[in-house]
């Protein structure tokens, strides 16, 4: 004897033609059973075969029917391991601008914020970096300086806006305030060349024959002046 097997060598006699296999079958004295099952001893001449125990089945969102995993309709069913399945949802087309769509999600670039653009739609943003602007301003992402004024870069995101040199004024006979030529008081200033100013002394009016009243010629009564030059009448008879 040994393992599930029960032989005689003898011939069978009138008791051992009593044996009885419940659920398996008799070969000469022996009962069989089915692989898998598992033969009881009932009594000295009674054996049942017993069916191994099913194995619990695990089905995630679904629903065991005989024994199996059912999935609802559509869906797909995943073994995650030995009698365990899963039903997946059916998947729906991602939409992932500037992006990858990984395992049914929008995945975005390193750093990048990923933003709803719609049902199943996603944008990925990149990240704003921050720029410095020294004696400027930032205008949508850019360093924008004063006009005239030159944009140079300081580093990584960072700008620095240049006053543009200011160019030497020459003042003759006057003083330079505030980037511009002024003159004595009464004085003329006049433009030598580019940048180059020269203040004119106004010249002293002169009257002959009469006498100068505020800036005019003033002749005696019968006379009126007469311009000689810019700074020089004459009074004459009428």
């Amino acid at each position: 004897m040994g393992g599930n097997k029960w032989r005689s060598l003898k011939p069978a006699t009138p008791r051992e033609r009593q044996i009885r296999c419940i659920k398996g079958r008799l070969e000469g004295n022996l009962c069989v059973c089915k692989k898998g099952w598992k033969r009881n001893r009932r009594s000295a001449y009674v054996f049942e075969c017993i069916e191994p125990p099913k194995p619990e089945i695990k089905c995630s969102k679904g629903k065991i029917v005989r024994g199996k995993c059912v999935c609802p309709k559509g869906w797909t069913r995943r073994t995650v391991a030995t009698n365990v399945f899963r039903c997946l949802k059916p998947a729906q087309r991602i939409k992932c601008s500037k992006g990858k769509v990984v395992r049914g999600k929008c995945v975005c670039p390193k750093g990048w914020t990923r933003k709803r653009a719609g049902a199943n739609a996603w944008r990925c943003v990149e990240p704003v970096q921050r720029i410095k602007c020294s004696k400027g301003k930032v205008v949508r992402g850019k360093c924008v300086c004063p006009k005239g004024w030159t944009r140079k870069r300081a580093g990584a995101n960072a700008w620095r806006c240049v006053k543009p040199p200011t160019q030497r004024i020459k003042c003759s006979n006057g003083k330079v305030v505030g980037g511009k030529c002024v003159c004595p008081r009464g004085w003329t200033r006049k433009t030598v060349a580019a940048n180059v100013f020269r203040c004119v002394k106004p010249q002293t009016l002169r009257c002959s024959g009469g006498k100068v009243v505020g800036s005019k010629c003033v002749c005696p009564a019968g006379k009126r002046a007469r311009r000689v030059t810019s700074r020089f009448y004459r009074c004459i008879k009428k």
